[in-house]
């Protein structure tokens, strides 16, 4: 909460880089998340005269597959985009991505479509806190590619990174960009700016303030934030213990090293093997096998 002007008092406004309000923006404007889509996607503008938000939580058929859960799924045309939103690093994040693309393709034949019809399946992750390369560039397109001529094996699948924390301070002249920083920034004065460049992200940044007056919306917002939180403090005290784990085993095998050296000297030297395990504390049996 701050005051305006020293009379009137304005709630924060939510972040947009949490998953549950950055699909709350987009899934109410399909123009804002078909003018986003148009500065990721290397599509014609009317690829998006068709647009449709399928369910996300979907359910796929064996029950080994389980339950995958996307933030926004969309179909155009010839699309299928799932849009993700990573607030924190996950260790199996390609991974999960690579689960994603493959249902997502599943899905299709699952209802019917051949593999001749098949629609292009592409996946959006916006990294907000974190980087996956250790390069400058805040937009990387993976697609399926020979490493030493770049043929293309297949353009039905394909992964679009956005990286926020390397999106430049000052603009690049792109839609891209004020799109970004839009979801990046919590200033309401950059926000503002940015609304009066584009009439969609005006739409969007309207939705916001709307949906950081509704309590529940707050509610909602807090209780994922707390989640991740949770998860995050989970994941490190399990990183911990692997890691006290490994130092002690690490330990004791530096240790039995340690003897079986001492014990092939005392073998070298002629030593008996009842006194080599004495003086060990190996077996006779392992010191045996060291022969």
């Amino acid at each position: 909460m701050r005051f305006n002007g020293g009379l009137d008092m304005e709630l924060e406004l939510l972040s947009k880089t949490n998953d549950k309000v950055f699909k709350e923006i987009f899934t109410r404007n399909k123009s804002c998340m078909a003018d986003f889509l148009k500065c990721v996607l290397e599509i014609p503008d009317d690829e998006f005269d068709y647009l449709e938000y399928v369910d996300t939580h979907t359910r796929v058929e064996s029950e080994l597959d389980g339950e995958y859960i996307l933030d926004i799924c969309v179909h155009t045309k010839h699309n299928v985009v799932d849009v993700e939103v990573q607030v924190r690093r996950s260790p199996v994040i390609e991974q999960r991505i690579v689960v994603y693309l493959s249902n997502m393709v599943k899905d299709q034949t699952a209802n019917g479509v051949k593999y001749s019809d098949l629609k292009k399946n592409v996946s959006i992750l916006i990294a907000a806190e974190h980087n996956l390369n250790d390069d400058n560039k805040y937009f990387h397109k993976y697609t399926l590619r020979d490493r030493d001529n770049n043929s293309e094996f297949t353009g039905l699948l394909e992964v679009d990174l956005l990286e926020l924390k390397k999106l430049p301070k000052n603009a690049d002249n792109t839609q891209l960009w004020n799109w970004l920083e839009f979801i990046k920034t919590n200033s309401r004065e950059e926000m503002e700016e940015l609304a009066d460049k584009n009439p969609e992200i005006k739409k969007a940044y309207n939705s916001l303030k709307a949906l950081s007056s509704d309590e529940a919306m707050r509610h909602a917002a807090h209780q994922r934030e707390m989640y991740i939180q949770n998860e995050m403090a989970i994941n490190e005290e399990k990183y911990e213990q692997g890691k006290a784990e490994g130092i002690k085993k690490g330990i004791e095998r530096g240790k039995l090293q340690e003897k079986v050296e001492i014990a092939k000297s005392l073998l070298s030297a002629g030593m008996d093997t009842n006194f080599i395990a004495k003086h060990t504390g190996m077996t006779t049996e392992e010191i045996e096998k060291l022969k």
